[in-house]
């Protein structure tokens, strides 16, 4: 059945089917709930971000600000070749790095020439 208004011609006009108008309501096959089971949620926050993958952020030791200087200083900006110094960072972890330095310490930044 199609679940609109439907209309017939009448003498020649256009008449509205009056019992197309209403819509009787069928019954739901739905299991109730004692065959339903029951699901205990084991995470506390579920959103979009959830199933990003996302790496972790980690701080930068003082021993890894050095050797990201001393690389700057050796390579310029390649920081995919800057990436293989460090294992545990992605690129763009590096490239944030290099971009996070130069706001905050652009003179460091600046006596290694890229």
């Amino acid at each position: 059945t199609i679940m609109a208004p439907q209309v017939e011609v009448v003498d020649g006009k256009i008449v509205l089917n009056r019992e197309s108008l209403v819509v009787t309501a069928q019954g739901e096959s739905r299991p109730s709930t004692e065959e339903c089971d029951v699901v205990y949620e084991t995470h506390n926050l579920v959103n979009a971000a959830s199933f990003t993958n996302r790496t972790p952020t980690e701080r930068w030791t003082k021993e890894e600000n050095d050797l990201f200087f001393s690389a700057l200083q050796q390579y310029g900006t390649d920081f995919s070749l800057i990436q293989r110094l460090f294992p545990s960072r992605t690129r763009r972890q590096i490239k944030n790095k290099y971009k996070k330095e130069e706001r905050e310490n652009p003179t460091r930044l600046n006596h290694a020439p890229t």
